[in-house]
């Protein structure tokens, strides 16, 4: 009965919601030594549901959570389907096996003190909340699972090179062959390509550009 709406993203602590904005620079906003942290310890929780398309049958799903702060819980259905501890990196969850088309329901919690806390600690606002998008979507089971790309400056400092990684993820089938990962690099002539080994993960050559 005491379930009210929030903005997402956005954080409780700028929503009305008694659990306001605190400044810190040099000590931690509560005492203890870690990994501690206080009893009284901010937690919300994030429930909605949402409309997955029969046309997503047979595709790989994902969640996605742009960011919370600072601890997230995610389930979907019912199910928990992971855990994350970073404030400001997204987190991604696949969630194919546990939903369907149709409605399917999501729920966040988010714990605003963690062990984490103290590795974040610096002079900031402390906040509380979903800060960033959340959103769901769908690849094909063999899917981009990691791509970094690895930039080297010459110490001519106007030459370098570009080492593309990428890791190749094959979501519910067995790795195959014959298939080829490819990139573009703005103007360069020509498009790098390499097949992609069993192991689903391959570096690319590393072009130079003057």
């Amino acid at each position: 009965a005491a379930w009210g709406e929030i903005d997402v993203p956005g954080c409780w602590t700028m929503q009305g919601w008694g659990d306001l904005p605190h400044y810190t620079n040099v000590v931690m906003p509560f005492a203890g030594l870690p990994p501690a942290i206080p009893a009284a310890n901010p937690t919300g929780l994030y429930e909605r549901e949402v409309e997955i398309p029969p046309a997503w049958a047979g595709r790989r799903i994902v969640l996605h959570v742009g960011a919370a702060e600072s601890v997230l819980v995610a389930r979907v259905n019912g199910h928990e389907v992971g855990i994350s501890k970073d404030s400001h990196l997204a987190a991604e969850f696949d969630v194919t096996a546990v939903v369907t088309a149709g409605t399917n329901a999501i729920s966040l919690t988010v714990v605003k003190w963690s062990d984490a806390s103290y590795v974040e600690d610096q002079d900031q606002w402390w906040h509380g909340g979903i800060t960033r998008s959340v959103f769901l979507y769908a690849t094909d089971r063999v899917h981009l699972g990691d791509v970094r790309v690895i930039p080297t400056l010459a110490e001519d400092l106007a030459s370098g090179s570009l080492e593309v990684r990428a890791e190749v993820g094959f979501a519910g089938v067995p790795p195959e062959p014959g298939w080829t990962v490819e990139a573009r690099l703005g103007d360069l002539t020509g498009t790098l390509a390499a097949p992609v080994p069993h192991t689903g993960r391959f570096e690319g050559p590393r072009p130079s550009r003057h």
